[in-house]
């Protein structure tokens, strides 16, 4: 299982004489994380506000990020991509980076390994055949990992993540690759190879969900209250 990294505040060293980092990241999807109502059926009015991300939001956001030159993050669904393709040819044309968040907005934190594993795979090669970008970076839909998914994205080629919300600088793991038992036996421990993956934070503080939560439509998450209704 990966392990973390330990490292002191004061290691941390931005490039370029860098005093305050600002990362800019946009989740993109076209209505998968929309809740259903009972019976598995589908909530039209939520899914609709979410796929207006996909249909025009994420034009206007593309728009405003050339005004400024300025450039992003963008976490993209697998079946996102397949049904806006052009959006995200689009974002990696303007040099933004495309990074994974799931197949279909799926939750991994109780999925078998290989469960987890087809899903990355799948996302990642569907991302790499529209974009023609190999993915780098990760963060699971939900924020809710499995305990193996760091040596996932590791194993996989990925070299961060970003599901996690627990801190305010980026920290490393240490990820052994493994391998079939028999394999493992007969190779000498030198060859296993090591995988560094970074952990990128995010934090519900810096998400633009908190000036919309009042919103009847963003019903399926908490609503922002004043403090006087606390």
């Amino acid at each position: 299982m990966a392990e973390e990294i330990k490292s002191q505040v004061g290691d941390i060293r931005w490039p370029e004489g860098v005093r305050l980092p600002v990362v800019l990241t946009f989740e993109h999807q076209s209505g998968e994380g929309a809740p259903l109502f009972a019976g598995e059926r589908p909530n039209y009015m939520v899914g609709g506000a979410m796929q207006y991300g996909a249909r025009r939001g994420v034009w206007n956001v593309l728009e405003l990020l050339d005004k400024y030159k300025v450039t992003a993050t963008f976490f993209v669904l697998g079946t996102t991509a397949e049904r806006y393709p052009e959006t995200v040819q689009a974002i990696a044309k303007a040099g933004h980076e495309i990074a994974g968040m799931g197949y279909g907005f799926e939750s991994i934190r109780t999925a078998s390994e290989e469960r987890e594993r087809s899903i990355v795979r799948r996302a990642s090669a569907m991302l790499k055949d529209i974009a023609g970008t190999n993915v780098q970076g990760w963060r699971c839909p939900d924020y809710r990992v499995s305990p193996q998914t760091i040596d996932i994205l590791g194993e996989e080629g990925l070299l961060w993540d970003s599901s996690f919300l627990n801190d305010d600088l980026p920290y490393l793991f240490n990820s052994v690759a493994r391998a079939p038992w028999w394999k493992f036996l007969l190779q000498p421990a030198p060859r296993i190879r090591r995988l560094s993956v970074i952990r990128i934070l995010s934090g519900a503080g810096r998400m633009d969900w908190r000036a919309y939560g009042a919103m009847s439509l963003t019903s399926y998450t908490a609503k922002a209250r004043s403090p006087r209704a606390c």
